[in-house]
């Protein structure tokens, strides 16, 4: 997973682009997501998308961070970044985060298929089925 085309670095997480052309958002250790953080999320969400739609992966598998409901809403709903995203696997490895992002995809529904995965790969076949027919 080194590999990537495009990154941007933000405090709480790595947005990139990999090989495979999934748009990775790799959290950081004791990350503060507030809904400042949320903005520029969505920002370079965008910036590295370049107006393409794709698969995205929310790699969670951190032992600590926060994120601050309004965030988390925030970004549940963004229209620039719902417009990206053909679907959305999460990795996650600790309860809390398990927990955490069960309650993100029930509660707030972002309007896009989401699963959560503790294996990459597992995550990554699930999500080339919402790939579009060539």
């Amino acid at each position: 997973m080194s590999e990537y085309l495009s990154k941007i670095s933000l405090p709480t997480a790595d947005i990139f682009i990999d090989a495979e052309d999934f748009l990775w958002i790799k959290w950081k250790e004791n990350a503060e997501f507030t809904l400042e953080m949320a903005k520029k999320h969505e920002s370079a969400i965008v910036e590295i998308s370049q107006g393409k739609k794709r698969l995205f992966i929310l790699d969670v598998r951190v032992n600590y961070s926060y994120v601050d409901p309004e965030a988390r809403r925030y970004m549940a709903k963004s229209e620039p970044v719902n417009q990206l995203r053909h679907a959305q696997a999460i990795l996650s490895n600790s309860l809390g985060a398990r927990l955490m992002m069960n309650f993100y995809m029930k509660i707030d529904k972002p309007p896009v298929p989401m699963k959560l995965f503790s294996n990459e790969d597992a995550a990554k076949k699930w999500l080339k089925q919402f790939l579009p027919n060539p």
